[in-house]
């Protein structure tokens, strides 16, 4: 559903985010008609903002 990525090694868990995962998650929250994304940190965005820009077109 939010194509998300992540790993667990048995005792630690990481996830990480892509432009595609993003886009899904904005896609799944406008078709459930839930009011938008929250993200925790986007400071390492690059400099054309994919990751709020994914946002963005997830939710249009």
């Amino acid at each position: 559903m939010t194509e998300s990525s992540w790993v667990y090694d048995g005792t630690s868990f990481w996830t990480g985010d892509t432009p595609q995962a993003v886009r899904a998650r904005g896609a799944h929250s406008r078709g459930k008609g839930l009011g938008g994304l929250s993200a925790f940190s986007l400071e390492n965005d690059d400099t054309a903002g994919t990751m709020l820009n994914s946002m963005d077109t997830g939710l249009r």
